[in-house]
């Protein structure tokens, strides 16, 4: 995959440099590698903005959109505990996802995000 292929140009790398140890680690903990198309990304990215008034950059959107991937398919249950890492400003670029961002009070924040994961 190259940028040109994928809004997600930061992780668009056909051999990245620890893609065995990836891959090794998910094998090794019954793990699962799921690939996202860029319609899932930004329905992400959008979802993170207007849901819980996050900005990511596609990159980062990336790790939402596997999840809510996972979870369609059964792989995900809705009492399991997952974590993704949401790095990088989305406001530097936007690729379509704009959307109303909203206040939420920083003590409802966990159960706002536990929401972004439902698909």
């Amino acid at each position: 995959m190259t940028a040109d292929e994928t809004i997600a140009v930061s992780i668009a790398n056909g051999d990245p440099p620890s893609g065995t140890r990836a891959l090794a680690a998910a094998r090794s903990t019954g793990g699962a590698v799921v690939s996202v198309p860029d319609g899932e990304t930004r329905a992400a990215m959008e979802r993170l903005a207007s849901a819980v008034g996050i900005s990511v950059e596609p990159s980062s959107a990336v790790a939402l959109a596997g999840v809510r991937v996972l979870s369609r398919r059964g792989e995900v249950d809705a009492a399991d505990e997952v974590v993704t890492v949401l790095t990088g400003s989305g406001y530097k670029e936007r690729y379509g996802a704009d959307a109303d961002a909203r206040r939420i009070d920083i003590d409802a924040l966990g159960d706002e995000l536990a929401d972004t994961v439902d698909p």
